[in-house]
């Protein structure tokens, strides 16, 4: 099941929509169109605090074939924006799959910074290098959990586009915004899909990453890790760090396209912020 959350012209807040065979629903127009209750409630409340309580039920109908017209959603009218709520969630990056330390590394991150499939972040060059991998949201609260509670506490996954421009792992300074996901996915879990491997498309090369599951530390103990050193709360986004040979040099102005085969896409993109003495005084 894959949840996605987006920009529409009808409404002035983000709406909540069910992905279900490439098409779009929003989950209140279901809710009003559905015999069961209407829960309402923006993204954090309804996917998050809820653990998207009576989506399970509204995704089975659209999958036996009720799929009122009035709930559609258009692409062509539909802004992504992260599967996450930014101005509720952290964002902590760790570092990528084969960076060899005695312990996991991490970073803070900013989850305003984060941006939707297929919309621009801004460099400060022209070069940069594009890392692709997974992040997940956590759907309960972290404290010094062991390996088992840890994934027990993933809510959903989903794609993770991040920019560098050749800083060093842990170097001080700001990072660029990253892409985060077309949508977050439910089902299959987790566990089911690191197994697999990531195709990244840049001009005509693809590349094709080594299993996600091809890490210095695994998943759950990178996040129990995390656990008995942050604070993380429901709603948190945690990126894994990029995946084994899913890194590419881009020119600002390229497309890159990530893709888990079968499961979900995401386009990013990243464009030069032009240099401005605006801010100085006199």
């Amino acid at each position: 099941m894959k949840i996605a959350r987006g920009r529409i012209p009808e409404f002035a807040t983000p709406v909540t929509a069910l992905r279900c065979d490439g098409a779009l629903y929003d989950v209140a127009k279901l809710d009003a169109a559905s015999a069961g209750a209407e829960f309402g409630g923006d993204f954090f409340s309804r996917v998050i605090s809820a653990r998207g309580a009576g989506l399970s039920e509204l995704y089975g109908r659209l999958l036996t074939g009720r799929r009122p017209t009035e709930a559609r959603i258009l692409e062509t009218e539909f802004f992504p924006l992260p599967p996450c709520e930014p101005s509720r969630s952290a964002y902590v990056q760790l570092a990528s799959a084969d960076h060899r330390a005695e312990e996991p590394q991490y970073e803070h991150r900013d989850a305003r910074g984060l941006v939707g499939d297929g919309q621009p972040v801004g460099l400060r060059g022209q070069v940069a290098m594009a890392s692709a991998g997974l992040a997940v949201v956590l759907g309960e609260d972290l404290e010094a959990v062991s390996p088992v509670e840890a994934l027990r506490a993933v809510l959903g996954w989903t794609l993770l586009l991040q920019w560098s421009l050749g800083m060093e792992w842990g170097a001080p300074g700001p990072r660029p915004a990253a892409h985060l996901g077309a949508a977050l996915v439910l089902a299959p879990s987790l566990e089911a899909v690191l197994g697999k491997r990531l195709v990244i498309r840049h001009r005509e090369a693809r590349l094709v990453s080594d299993s996600l599951d091809a890490r210095v530390f695994n998943v759950a103990e990178s996040l129990a890790f995390l656990s008995h050193h942050v604070a993380l709360r429901a709603g948190d986004v945690v990126g894994l760090g990029a995946a084994r040979g899913a890194r590419i040099e881009v020119v600002a102005g390229e497309r890159v396209h990530v893709e888990l085969p079968g499961e979900l896409a995401l386009e990013g993109w990243a464009s030069t912020v032009p240099a401005s003495a605006a801010w100085r005084v006199g």
